[in-house]
Order: C-alpha cells, then structure tokens, then sequence
C-alpha cells in the first residue's frame, strides 16, 4: 500500500506545481519581439518569430512582412509560415511554393 500512497502524493504534488505554473502567451511575447525588432530590425530570428506571433494571433498582414524577410535570410521555419500565410490568405500557388522550398530545406 505504501507505494501507492507514494505515487499519489507525488501526483498531487505535480499537479498543484503545474496549476501554479503559467505560460507566456503569444499575445504577452508579441510586444517583447516586437521590441526586439526595433531594436534590431535585420535580425531574423527576431523577424521569424514576430512574424510567427503575428501569424497566431491573427494579424496576417504583419505576418507576412516579417516572415517574408526571414525567408529572404532563408530561416527554415520562416518558409512553413510565410505559406501557412499565404495560404490563409487564397494564395494558394504561393503557398505551394513556400512549402515547396520548406521540403526541399529540410531534405538537406
């Protein structure tokens, strides 16, 4: 019986740590890589994942922007995105393009 009261108060335990713990979602990190950017407007990482933020919560015109430059960088993630994003938008060819170029990146 006793390693089942073991297992159950770690369970317990884990689970109240969890609930304590928070996530930071992307609507908090957009203002901090949006920060970033104007700190640093040519870093692609920075563009990258702004533009993925942007891309999640919606904004897809500013997506767009900042992926398309991360693509010109040739950030690999970039390219997934930027065709999720065209593809949101009817641009279907683009799209296809996009993850064309995203599959032929990640075969090296």
């Amino acid at each position: 019986m006793k390693p089942f009261v073991t297992k159950l108060l770690y369970t317990l335990g884990v689970t109240v740590l969890c609930g304590q713990l928070q996530a930071q979602s992307l609507d908090q990190a957009k203002p901090a890589f949006e920060k970033l950017i104007k700190q640093s407007p040519s870093n692609s990482s920075y563009n990258l994942w702004y533009g993925v933020c942007c891309y999640e919560t919606g904004d897809l015109a500013a997506a767009e922007k900042h992926l398309s430059f991360a693509v010109k960088r040739k950030v690999i993630e970039s390219f997934r995105y930027l065709g999720e994003v065209y593809y949101k938008t009817y641009r279907f060819e683009d799209a296809v393009d996009m993850y064309e170029q995203y599959i032929e990146w990640l075969e090296k």
